[in-house]
């Protein structure tokens, strides 16, 4: 079965992110910075501080944690990208 085209540009990007996860290992096992490090959360000022604006969503918001609800604003430098607020939800109730 043939593939659709947006299938196919998914695939695409996964493989392009698989060989740039590989090269930033291979890049800095060499000793060359290429600032792919970890978001860090610092709670006294509710702020995510990111080394890059390429980091992924989903690494901003597992640094911060689960306690915190309050907005929490997301830098890279002295830049605020965005706030991010965790929201939880309570399941519906059947009766």
């Amino acid at each position: 079965m043939a593939k659709t085209t947006d299938e196919l540009v998914r695939e695409v990007a996964d493989r392009v992110r698989r060989m740039e996860t590989r090269q930033a290992a291979f890049l800095e096992s060499q000793g060359f910075s290429t600032n792919t490090g970890k978001p860090q959360f610092y709670e006294s000022a509710h702020e995510v501080t990111l080394p890059s604006p390429r980091v992924s969503i989903r690494d901003i918001l597992a640094v911060i944690p689960e306690h915190v609800t309050a907005p929490v604003g997301v830098y890279v430098g002295q830049d605020c990208l965005c706030v991010v607020q965790r929201v939880t939800t309570m399941p519906k109730s059947r009766t």
